[in-house]
């Protein structure tokens, strides 16, 4: 019995202790509380564990870099030009019995165009500047391409406009030739001065275009009235008249001629102004006046006859239609003269206030290609190799520790399954 006591005891005080009761935060191992993270040290460690898989795609991104670069990748040279673009200016018309449409005219809102960078920029890039440019230079022989359209849209690539602060306008043009990049760079500003001449962009220029619009239609009523004439006469006979039949035809052919000035203002401001318009209801006024005094003259002259003097009552068919041919010769030929006086002031003053594009910087071909040098791009190959080659050496030390763990090696087990 004491023997077996003994070893009981013994028993009893071999056995562990009892395990304390505590929250057991402590049966956790120190390690395992920390989450995991990935240490600089680690990549490194994994970088030269697995050195040849990451040389390999450092090596092979690069070669691949080299031949792109090499032989596919054309080297560019950039061309580039400044322009100060057009400035409007306020113009004036000088004058004659129509002086008073210029200032109408410039006066009158939405006339006067005020130019600006953008719209400079938006005429550079328009299709006729670039119509103009494939023409001049045959791109399209150059570019290797048959239409047109193809050409344009190689060019529109190439060329680009850009403004900087102080409203200079750089045209830059990038080409595989260099002297080519600077030939069509300085080709978009010829194409500019080219197209200047069928942009009426300032008020005096549009006063210009519409007076000679009106004076080459009133001259062919003149050569017509010309020749109106000189069939009266070869038919009649009848020369010239005195008296106050010469007098009263110069003063109806004067009112006339009023009338239609006054007609044409009335016109040409209206495209700009409603018949609200002090301008307009001015020009009314004065037309009704003028119309009004001109009827009178003409009831005054068809009955009057005195000594030495041939009124129109008294006077044969064919006098009276010379003195109606003559009339209109008169009024045609008065309305020319204002007509031709408006048209030289509007050019003197499109000479003053003509937009000028003036070049700040020429176009020169440049010796250094653009972007990175070749050397650089093979290096940055090589650099996103080693990256990569890294990113495909961790998947593969991921993939071997989920394989060789069992519960990754279970899961793996049961993808193959269900695939």
């Amino acid at each position: 019995m004491e023997n077996w006591r003994e070893g009981s005891s013994m028993t009893t005080m071999e056995q562990p202790p009892a395990v304390p009761e505590t929250d057991g935060a402590w049966l956790v191992p120190p390690e395992e509380e920390a989450p995991n993270k990935v240490h600089i040290l680690d990549l490194v460690l994994l970088a030269v564990r697995e050195r040849r898989m990451v040389l390999g795609w450092a090596l092979s991104c690069a070669v691949l870099t080299f031949i792109a670069v090499y032989f596919f990748m054309s080297v560019k040279y950039r061309s580039e030009t400044v322009i100060l673009p057009p400035q409007q200016a306020s113009s004036r018309s000088t004058g004659n019995s129509m002086a008073d449409l210029g200032a109408a005219l410039a006066s009158s809102e939405g006339v006067n165009l005020k130019s600006s960078e953008d719209f400079w920029t938006s005429v550079l890039k328009g299709r006729t500047i670039n119509d103009y440019v494939i023409d001049h230079f045959d791109l399209r022989k150059e570019y290797k391409v048959k239409l047109r359209t193809a050409a344009e849209k190689k060019l529109r690539r190439r060329a680009s406009f850009d403004i900087d602060k102080a409203g200079l306008i750089t045209i830059s043009v990038d080409d595989p030739d260099p002297k080519r990049a600077a030939v069509l760079a300085n080709g978009f500003v010829e194409a500019l001065h080219a197209s200047m001449d069928t942009l009426a962009v300032t008020d005096a220029a549009q006063r210009r275009v519409f007076f000679e619009s009106q004076l080459a239609q009133e001259k062919e009523k003149l050569n017509e009235a010309e020749l109106a004439l000189e069939q009266m006469q070869r038919r009649t006979g009848v020369i010239t008249l005195g008296g106050q039949t010469a007098q009263a035809i110069s003063l109806i052919s004067s009112l006339r001629t009023k009338i239609a000035e006054k007609t044409v203002e009335m016109q040409a401001l209206g495209s700009s102004a409603t018949a609200e318009n002090p301008e307009m209801k001015r020009l009314q006024t004065e037309i009704d006046a003028e119309r009004s005094q001109l009827s009178e003259v003409e009831k005054q002259q068809e009955g009057k006859a005195s000594l030495g003097d041939v009124g129109p009552q008294s006077l044969p068919q064919a006098t009276l239609d010379y003195i109606r041919v003559v009339r209109d010769l008169r009024y045609h030929e008065g309305l020319f003269e204002a007509l031709a006086k408006q048209v030289e002031g509007a050019r003197m003053d499109e000479a003053r206030t003509a937009p000028m594009v003036q070049v700040v910087d020429v176009a020169i071909p440049d010796d250094k290609p653009t972007g990175l040098p070749r050397p650089v791009w093979v290096l940055v190959g090589f650099i996103v190799g080693g990256i990569l080659g890294l990113i495909a050496a961790a998947i593969r030390h991921s993939y071997r520790k989920m394989k060789e763990s069992p519960d990754g090696s279970r899961k793996m087990q049961e993808i193959r399954e269900a695939l």
